[in-house]
């Protein structure tokens, strides 16, 4: 889909319930995986950067604040937020349910943006959000090419 940044979800295991859908006018995309029988919500995140159109970008991240926010499972939410951990819609996001990866693995220093340029100052952008069944066992930044923002390499588990 053209408007969703180039985004996509890859699986080694089949994905269900994959769509499309809509938050404040931008398209993202989301679906379940299933694995030991437990269904994990996953989200790929990309609303517009807060350059211009201050409303749409708030309407963006208030949509997907409340998206996640009625998720009742496992969910995952990985992408470029155009948010650093700073943000009031950091906060609304994590909504006192979901918890940043990079904190959890004692990396809240970490650096996504930008990527082989020396814009100033270097900040993170980029989050991987889980829910309390879930656990991060590591979080990297590669090195990536054909973006101003380092990818992520998250490695999660479920909680036993």
């Amino acid at each position: 889909y053209q408007s969703t940044f180039g985004a996509a979800i890859w699986s080694k295991l089949p994905l269900q319930d994959g769509e499309v859908w809509e938050a404040g006018g931008v398209q993202m995309l989301r679906a379940t995986l299933v694995f030991n029988e437990q269904a994990i919500r996953l989200y790929n995140v990309h609303p517009s950067p807060p350059l211009f159109a201050l409303d749409t970008w708030n309407g963006q991240l208030g949509g997907l604040a409340a998206a996640l926010a009625a998720e009742t499972g496992p969910v995952v939410a990985i992408g470029d937020f155009n948010v650093t951990p700073q943000n009031y819609w950091y906060q609304e996001l994590t909504n006192g349910r979901l918890r940043d990866a990079h904190l959890d693995r004692g990396r809240g220093l970490a650096v996504t943006w930008p990527n082989g340029y020396n814009y100033v100052p270097p900040v993170r952008l980029d989050h991987a959000l889980l829910s309390p069944e879930l656990i991060c066992l590591d979080i990297q930044e590669g090195l990536g090419k054909g973006s101003d923002h380092k990818p992520l390499i998250v490695d999660i588990a479920l909680q036993t």
